[in-house]
């Protein structure tokens, strides 16, 4: 007769905590159980360990060996695959269960029919003292179905059991495809497939988990350190991108990894509402919707759906509908990654030999230096400031000061080359600009560079093609320089030119105040030394729009300032917006992400004011030579707000 439960242990260089683990599960108060541990390939003592406890307990304990290091998330596969017991539970080599644990969960799980049972708190203990107690957290959905929406864990949600080790069914678990044996972080992949799959889970009330720390470094400690946490998350979004936001999907396939202090969490969690409540509704797992996908017009949806096929080893068939993606309108680096392990898959590699080979191209920015983890704290210090304005106008003033002393003192060798890269492209009569950031402003700031070059100095200009994965929409590229007759085209290169502001580029006023006074296209035609307007440049002519013509257009809608911590007085945007009521003008709200750019642009044009924050919106205006009224965040001063001014439109900005 078959147990009632299997426990499994993946384990890896665990000697010194397997058997206070094992001895543990004989403390649960089960009738029927078996323990399946599964070796990872340890280079210690852990697999004789293993055998020495199997001797023990020979009618419960079952072992076996990985060949080769394969990873957690192939190691758990491989031990449910052994096992022999409708419910499963993980528990890690270095972790104890409490004694009564897996019983009560057990129970409970039988009563409510669930698919699966979280535990409601994790007790965080120091080193080999199971009684020193770090910390201990408490998760949420007690008694409840636990929602998808759970998935989306900010300070104001409750914490999501699923993310931590969980009982389920082994039919639920292979109905998902197990853990992802792509990346390192397997546990939390295995929540995002359970409950897009709909499969129905609670956390059961008064259950403990006591988890180790502080003794060995954990995986999510050393994948952090290595540079990969950004990844991981990366491939477990990009695995369920179909449930975002389109806006969202955009900014994770265009996340720059290069920047070592981002964090792709934040492109999620920042979003009021990222998962799209009719696609949760949705049976996605099926071959009509993935057909449906397939042939969409939707260029993100057919990415994803070829995407799934892959994952289920339809390669051939997932290569095929990749290869009908038009890079140009979809220009993420992730085609390409998903292409080359299609192709390494044909040439005989297993899906996760694939995965790992093509990581090889991945630069890994490692996150463990001194320098990164001071400038982390101070970057979590500036975001407190902001919260105070008046205490952070001036200490964001005396900040940039010593900055700009030592940048001054210490920084002459960047300015140089710098510079001296300015007089190159001036000589080789070719820059390929690479634009760091994808939204509509970023791009719009360096709109009138093709003109000044061409025609003081004769410059062919073009955009790199890694700028075009960090863009937002393809209708910005198409209206920044798709549309620009002195725009020459799209280079793949490391021969690039990125934009670089330095102190030395300010007066003295500007240095000691921080009131830099110019926005990133006034300092760009300071740099080249062209004569331009001081504002953006396009080559769009808008339609007028009647309807819009006693209109009061009102645009809050921003991405950027939201990753940089601003925050607007709602009391400016009435006391804006009352002003025009009062004269008889009706006021209409607007969000970019809700129709074309190029509507938004007539809607802009054609209206009789436009009210606006720091944004795409405001520096179209700038363009289009129409008067607006940009509101400041309250909570930043100095240069960091003017870059993104144009002090030679016909703006008033208001804080």
């Amino acid at each position: 007769m078959n147990p009632e439960l299997t426990i499994i242990i993946p384990c890896y260089n665990c000697e010194k905590t397997l058997k206070e683990a094992v001895d543990s599960c004989f403390e649960q108060g089960l009738q029927s159980f078996e323990i399946v541990m599964v070796d990872d390939g340890s280079t210690d003592g852990t697999y004789a360990l293993m055998q020495s406890i199997q001797k023990t307990h020979p009618d419960i304990v079952r072992i076996f060996k990985n060949d080769q290091n394969l990873g957690g998330g192939a190691t758990r596969n491989r031990a449910v695959q052994e096992s022999k017991a409708e419910a499963i539970f993980c528990l890690d080599s270095d972790d104890i269960l409490p004694e009564g644990t897996l019983s009560s969960m057990f129970a409970y799980m039988k009563q409510g029919n669930y698919d699966g049972v979280g535990i409601h708190k994790s007790i965080k203990f120091k080193g080999a003292n199971k009684s020193d107690v770090i910390r201990i957290d408490s998760f949420g959905y007690t008694d409840e179905i636990i929602p998808i929406n759970a998935l989306i864990e900010t300070k104001k949600t409750a914490l999501n059991p699923l993310y931590s080790t969980f009982m389920h069914t082994k039919n639920s678990f292979l109905k998902i495809g197990g853990y992802t044996e792509f990346h390192g972080f397997d546990t939390q992949s295995l929540a995002w497939r359970f409950l897009t799959h709909g499969f129905k889970a609670s956390t059961c009330k008064n259950s403990s988990y006591l988890h180790r720390q502080q003794f060995n470094k954990s995986y999510y400690v050393r994948e952090y350190e290595s540079g990969k946490i950004n990844y991981n998350w990366f491939d477990i979004y990009d695995e369920f991108l179909i449930f975002f936001h389109e806006d969202i999907q955009k900014q994770i396939l265009s996340f720059d990894f290069t920047d070592r202090f981002a964090d792709i969490t934040q492109v999620v969690l920042t979003h009021p509402n990222p998962l799209v409540q009719e696609i949760i509704q949705t049976p996605v797992y099926t071959e009509t919707f993935l057909d449906e996908c397939l042939h969409s017009e939707n260029i993100i949806y057919r990415y994803w759906a070829a995407s799934e096929l892959l994952r289920k080893g339809r390669v051939k068939e997932a290569l095929e509908h990749l290869h009908t993606i038009d890079p140009v309108q979809f220009p993420y680096k992730a085609l390409q990654e998903k292409i080359t392990m299609c192709e390494h898959i044909l040439h005989g590699m297993s899906l996760r030999e694939a995965y790992r080979e093509m990581c090889k191209s991945r630069t890994y920015i490692k996150r463990g230096s001194q320098e990164f983890i001071t400038k982390r704290v101070l970057r979590k210090v500036k975001k407190e400031l902001k919260r105070i304005p008046h205490i952070a106008k001036y200490t964001f003033m005396a900040i940039s000061f010593f900055h700009n002393i030592r940048e001054l003192l210490t920084g002459s060798e960047e300015y140089t080359t710098y510079y001296n890269q300015i007089d190159d492209i001036k000589r080789k009569k070719k820059i390929v600009l690479d634009i760091a950031f994808g939204g509509l402003g970023d791009w719009l700031a360096f709109t009138g560079l093709p003109r000044l070059l061409h025609d003081k100095y004769g410059i062919e200009f073009y955009i790199s093609q890694q700028s075009l994965t960090r863009i937002r929409n393809k209708d910005i590229f198409k209206l920044c320089f798709e549309m620009n007759p002195y725009f020459k085209g799209i280079v793949d290169t490391d021969d690039i030119f990125s934009f670089k502001i330095f102190a030395r580029d300010y007066t003295i006023k500007n240095f000691i105040t921080d009131q830099s006074g110019v926005s990133v296209t006034e300092i760009l035609e300071k740099q080249f030394n062209v004569d331009g307007k001081g504002v953006p440049e396009i080559y769009y002519a808008p339609k007028t729009l009647d309807a819009y013509k006693n209109i009061i257009l009102v645009d809050k809608n921003y991405i950027s300032g939201i990753k940089l911590g601003w925050i607007y007085d709602e009391k400016t945007f009435d006391k804006e917006i009352a002003a025009c009521t009062s004269q008889g003008l009706r006021v209409e709200y607007v969000d970019p992400k809700k129709q074309d750019l190029f509507t938004y642009i007539d809607m802009i044009y054609s209206s009789h004011n436009f009210i606006t924050v720091l944004s795409g919106g405001a520096a179209l205006c700038a363009c289009l030579d129409k008067p607006f009224v940009a509101i400041l965040p309250k909570n930043i001063f100095g240069g960091s707000v003017n870059i993104f001014t144009f002090k030679k439109s016909k703006a008033r900005y208001v804080r």
